[in-house]
């Protein structure tokens, strides 16, 4: 978590009660942890800055109002630990421990984490004055850490720059697994979602996450969030003009193309613009298949080697426009299609007025010279 107050998506308000309640002070410790600050809080909870004793160490507690939890709350809580519990990777946080303390309002569960001490993907990557190669290298960095989730059966759901932060050694750390699914046979007990409620930062989700449903998620919908995250690390900008109503922003991820990188920087014309454009392909099964694959094309471009990606065909384009256009298009096909028959009836018109003007007795002359009338 970050260590300056700032925190992802769990994090947004002051410390609360239970549900719907009011204010309530810091406590003292939770379960074994002793309280040292608040790091952040949001709907569901909060997270603090706590230290352990056996073994010492300072962590980030992650813990959920009691007055939320109610039997399904715990058992997603539970599910998330356990996924939690099979990441071991230098790019993820790791998960120390897990439980849940009694309260007045019940049962509070908590995960004590490793606490990340550093900077926001973004605000790293401008703090530090990183060029073009660094941004790359450190998006390779994170692609690998979200292959090694999803070998393991586990989907973020929520890459975002605010979920990944970067420590002084420049080692990405990926934080917040808590709205991820998994896909194996508990995957749907990680679910969040009502009704085709969406999950995670919408400017960062899929075409098929926004349209709600759980079915069509799978390891390339976090490759469709790494494609937006890696555009915005490149350009400072969203590839797309997201509005602030939720049916503007869904059309948008769903049909919109994304304004290309090189009207941004001319240095990105060529195998970066195609990398993050095979990244971001609204069809799935044009995106990568992997995060690793995304990676390593990455690493590619880096080491001057021959990406794997290719531009779209024109034949493609063509099909993706008529896809968004379709009453321009359908008008154009109109206007094809009845063109040759008005050609010839206005050949004819224009034929038979030459003729008339010609000939304005109605006569015209034989082969031989001879005058003959055209009328019978």
């Amino acid at each position: 978590m970050p260590s300056d107050g700032r925190t992802s998506t769990f994090l947004t308000h002051p410390v609360s009660g239970a549900r719907g309640g009011e204010e309530a002070p810091i406590p003292s410790c939770v379960g074994r942890y002793r309280i040292l600050r608040l790091l952040g809080e949001g709907g569901m909870g909060a997270v603090y800055e706590a230290e352990q004793d056996v073994p010492q160490r300072t962590v980030a507690l992650k813990v959920i109002r009691a007055g939320y939890a109610d039997p399904e709350m715990l058992h997603r809580f539970d599910t998330e630990t356990q996924a939690l519990g099979r990441l071991q990777h230098p790019g993820i946080a790791q998960i120390y421990d897990a439980g849940a303390v009694e309260t007045p309002f019940g049962k509070q569960p908590y995960i004590a984490m490793e606490l990340v001490r550093g900077q926001m993907l973004l605000d790293y990557c401008d703090g530090q004055k990183l060029n073009t190669r660094e941004r790359l290298e450190l998006m390779a960095k994170i692609c690998e850490a979200v292959q090694h989730a999803h070998q393991r059966g586990l989907i973020h759901r929520d890459l975002k720059p605010a979920n990944i932060l970067v420590g002084e050694d420049g080692q990405p750390k990926i934080l917040d697994f808590g709205v991820a699914r998994l896909t194996d046979s508990d995957a749907q007990a990680t679910r969040q979602t009502n009704m085709g409620e969406i999950i995670g930062t919408l400017a960062y989700m899929s075409p098929e996450q926004v349209s709600g449903e759980a079915a069509d998620i799978d390891t390339r919908s976090d490759v469709y969030a790494l494609g937006v995250i890696l555009y915005e690390a490149l350009s400072g900008k969203a590839p797309y003009a997201i509005g602030r109503q939720i049916h503007e922003a869904v059309r948008a991820i769903r049909q919109d193309e994304p304004t290309a990188l090189r009207s941004v920087n001319r240095t990105y014309r060529g195998d970066i613009e195609t990398i993050v454009a095979r990244a971001l392909e609204k069809d799935k099964t044009r995106r990568y298949g992997s995060a690793a694959e995304l990676a390593a094309d990455i690493r590619r471009y880096l080491h001057d080697e021959p990406i794997v990606a290719r531009p779209p065909s024109t034949t493609y384009q063509l099909q993706k426009f008529a896809r968004r256009h379709k009453a321009v298009v359908s008008g154009i096909a109109a206007v094809l299609w009845c063109w040759p028959w008005e050609w010839q009836r206005a050949h004819g018109r224009r034929c038979r007025r030459a003729g008339r003007r010609k000939y304005p007795s109605g006569r015209r002359e034989r082969p031989n010279g001879r005058l003959q009338s055209q009328r019978r």
